[in-house]
């Protein structure tokens, strides 16, 4: 059976996303969005950041937060425990797999 949720618009991506967050209840980057969102590149930022990151860690729905951030190509914040620099890592790294995996 055809997989069809790539032909899905990314606002309803985005709907279904919010949909989770609110069934999943409180989570981490609500209670703290600023450390989600961190500016600079300092020590402070930096902590804020690994901090972000550890508490995506216990999050439910963190990897269909990861997703929806790879998919939407969000270029700000943690999403799914990535920072902007590991989702662009993370999607070179699929595309140089699956590049890898056709010349076989």
């Amino acid at each position: 059976m055809a997989d069809h949720r790539q032909n899905i618009p990314i606002s309803q991506k985005l709907f279904s996303f919010l949909e989770l967050q609110e069934e999943a209840g409180e989570l981490p980057c609500q209670n703290f969005p600023d450390l989600f969102y961190p500016e600079g590149k300092d020590k402070a930022i930096r902590d804020d950041t690994k901090l972000a990151k550890q508490l995506c860690q216990q999050c439910p729905i963190i990897d269909e937060c990861r997703m929806y951030a790879l998919q939407a190509k969000e270029t700000y914040g943690i999403w799914g425990g990535l920072d902007a620099q590991d989702r662009e890592q993370f999607l070179k790294t699929i595309s140089s797999s699956r590049f890898q995996l056709r010349h076989l």
